[in-house]
C-alpha cells in the first residue's frame, strides 16, 4: 500500500485519506506546520491535505513538519521540509526538498511543497490509523468541496487565545526612539460561524537634542508622543457557497487623528462569485456595510465640532488569484457619509505577479488614494516641529505609493546545488 501511495502520488490530488474517528474508531494524524505564511501558504495546505488534523502547536502535534530555505546556485531557493515524528510517532522521521526555480510562480510552488508532504504522511498516517485507513482515490480533497476533519474532542470548542507584547529602542547621543505595542485576541473559525475579537494598544515617542545658543545647556529638547488603541469585533455567519453574512464593530483613540474616541458599528453582507472553498486559488468578493460612527475629538475640528455622529456606506471589492502565470491580489474599497455625499474616500491597493514568458518576471505593487472626508482634522495649525514630527495628520486629496520591478533570469537550467560556502547560501529556520 505504501509503494503504491508513494507511486501514485504525483498523479492522484487525494491520496492519504485519514478516516476520523466517527467512523473507524482511530483518531486522525496531528500535524504542526512550522512554516512562516509568506513562505507556505496555510490555507493552501489546510484546503489540500483535509483528511488530517491541523493544531497550533507543537506539543499537541504527532508531525512537526519544519520548512527551511537556502538559495541555490542560480538564485532559486531550494525548501527543506523535515518531517520530525512526535507524541505517538516519536522516533520517525523524513526530508524531502524541492528545488523552485528563480520565476517560478508562488502556485507552482505551493503545489509542490503539498505533494511533498503528502507523500511524507502516508507512513505517519498509516502507522497511526492502520494500513486500512490509507486509501488511493479520486476523492474530492484537493478541489476545495471536501469537508475538513473535525477533532475528536475540543474542551476549548475551537476557541484560540493570544496575548503578546513587542518593543522597540533605538539611539545615540542626540537622538532617541521608543515604541511598544500590545495586543489581545480571541478568535474562533468553523465552517459556519467566525468570530475575531482584538485589543491592541501602542506607544511611541521620539526625542531630540537640537542645538540652541539661547538655552543655557546650548540644547533644546523636542519630543513627540505618539498613543493609540482599537477594540475590534467580528462576526460572521456563513449561508452558503457564495453568500456571507457578518458585521463588524470598533472603539478606538488616537492623537494623531485627533480622536480622543471614537466608535464604528456595521452590518455587513459578502458575495463571492466563485465558491469560498477555492479562496485559496482565486476569489472575487463583494462587501457592503451600512453603520454608524461616532467621535470625541480631542480638539475642535474644522467644522467647529468636538464631537459628532455620521452615518456612512461602504463598498469593498477584492481580488484574488494564484495560478501558474502569476499571481494578483487587489482590493478596492470606497466609502460615504450617508448625509453628505460630497463627503467620501476611496482607494486600491494590491499586488501583480507575473511571469511573462520563460525567464522574465514582472511585478506591480502599491495604493493610490482618493480623500475628502476628513472631518476630524484640527482647526487650529499645527506648529513646524509637529508638522516635521508628524504629530497629526494634514489635510490631503489623495494618497499614494508605488514599487515595480522587473527580472529576466537566462542560463543553466539545472538549479539543484547548494553551496552555502562564503555565505550566499544561508539557511533560515522557521
Amino acid at each position: 500500500m505504501l509503494t503504491l501511495a508513494i507511486a501514485t502520488a504525483s498523479a492522484m490530488p487525494d491520496i492519504a485519506r485519514a478516516q476520523a474517528r466517527d467512523s473507524t474508531g482511530v483518531t486522525a494524524l496531528r500535524i504542526f506546520l512550522d512554516c512562516p505564511p509568506y513562505i507556505c501558504d496555510f490555507d493552501f495546505f489546510r484546503s489540500e491535505l483535509a483528511s488530517v488534523n491541523w493544531v497550533r502547536d507543537r506539543q499537541l502535534a504527532d508531525v512537526q513538519i519544519l520548512v527551511t530555505t537556502q538559495q541555490t546556485g542560480s538564485g532559486g531557493t531550494e525548501y527543506t521540509l523535515t518531517f520530525i515524528g512526535l507524541g505517538r510517532t516519536t522516533g520517525i522521521g523524513d526530508t524531502l526538498r524541492y528545488a523552485a526555480l528563480p520565476s517560478e510562480a508562488a502556485d507552482v510552488t505551493r503545489r509542490a511543497l503539498v505533494q511533498r508532504t503528502r507523500v511524507a504522511l502516508v507512513r505517519y498516517v498509516a502507522l497511526i490509523s492502520g494500513a486500512d485507513a490509507v486509501h488511493v482515490s479520486f476523492g474530492n480533497e484537493g478541489h476545495g468541496v471536501s469537508a475538513q476533519t473535525k477533532p475528536d474532542r475540543d474542551p476549548w470548542h475551537y476557541w484560540v487565545f493570544q496575548a503578546s507584547m513587542n518593543g522597540f529602542l533605538n539611539g545615540e547621543s542626540a537622538q532617541r526612539f521608543r515604541n511598544f505595542y500590545g495586543t489581545v485576541s480571541a478568535n474562533r473559525v468553523t465552517t459556519e460561524w467566525k468570530t475575531n475579537v482584538e485589543y491592541d494598544e501602542s506607544y511611541n515617542d521620539s526625542r531630540f537634542d537640537i542645538p540652541d545658543d539661547a538655552s543655557p545647556s546650548g540644547t533644546r529638547t523636542v519630543t513627540n508622543v505618539q498613543r493609540s488603541y482599537g477594540i475590534n469585533t467580528l462576526q460572521v455567519k456563513s449561508l452558503n457557497a457564495h453568500w456571507s453574512i457578518g458585521a463588524r464593530a470598533s472603539l478606538s483613540s488616537s492623537m494623531f487623528l485627533n480622536q480622543h474616541r471614537a466608535w464604528s458599528a456595521a452590518p455587513a453582507l459578502e458575495y463571492d462569485i466563485f465558491p469560498y472553498s477555492e479562496s485559496t486559488r482565486r476569489q472575487i468578493r463583494v462587501l457592503y456595510s451600512i453603520g454608524l460612527s461616532g467621535y470625541q475629538y480631542t480638539d475642535t475640528t474644522i467644522y467647529n465640532r468636538i464631537r459628532e455622529s455620521i452615518p456612512f456606506h461602504n463598498v469593498t471589492v477584492a481580488v484574488g488569484l494564484q495560478q501558474a502565470w502569476g499571481s494578483v491580489n487587489v482590493n478596492g474599497n470606497a466609502n460615504w457619509f450617508l448625509a453628505d455625499p460630497g463627503k467620501h474616500s476611496a482607494g486600491v491597493f494590491g499586488s501583480v505577479n507575473l511571469r511573462v514568458v520563460k525567464g522574465l518576471a514582472l511585478n506591480l505593487g502599491g495604493s493610490v488614494n482618493s480623500i475628502r472626508d476628513q472631518v476630524y482634522l484640527p482647526k487650529l495649525p499645527g506648529t513646524d516641529e509637529q508638522i516635521l514630527l508628524q504629530e497629526r495628520q494634514r489635510a490631503t486629496t489623495y494618497r499614494y505609493f508605488v514599487n515595480f520591478g522587473v527580472s529576466y533570469t537566462f542560463g543553466s537550467i539545472y538549479n539543484n546545488i547548494v553551496n552555502p560556502r562564503f555565505g550566499g547560501g544561508q539557511t533560515f529556520f522557521f
